[in-house]
């Protein structure tokens, strides 16, 4: 894991603590073998995020639809003269 340290500008213990982030949420599987600890990525582990932002995006579309239907009606509402301006 040294060599994953070195590219980044942050201490080894910090890459150590930052893979084991990444392995409790299920996104890489590390594997010691001797002295020697190798991090893959893990297929499936985007697969929570992907069906949450799922859930969640039909509603948000449309929610982003109707405000596009009001922005729109009111911009074909009549102009009203502002205080002060000439007709």
């Amino acid at each position: 894991m040294s060599d994953l340290a070195k590219p980044f500008e942050m201490t080894f213990a910090a890459v150590v603590q930052h893979l084991q982030v990444l392995e409790a949420t299920g996104l890489i599987k590390s594997e010691k073998v001797g002295r020697v600890r190798t991090c893959r990525i893990e297929p499936g582990g985007l697969e929570p995020l992907v069906s949450w932002l799922a859930e969640r995006r039909t509603p948000a579309e449309r929610s982003l639809d109707r405000l596009g239907e009001i922005l729109n009606e009111t911009d074909e509402l009549p102009r009203q003269p502002e205080q002060g301006e000439k007709q």
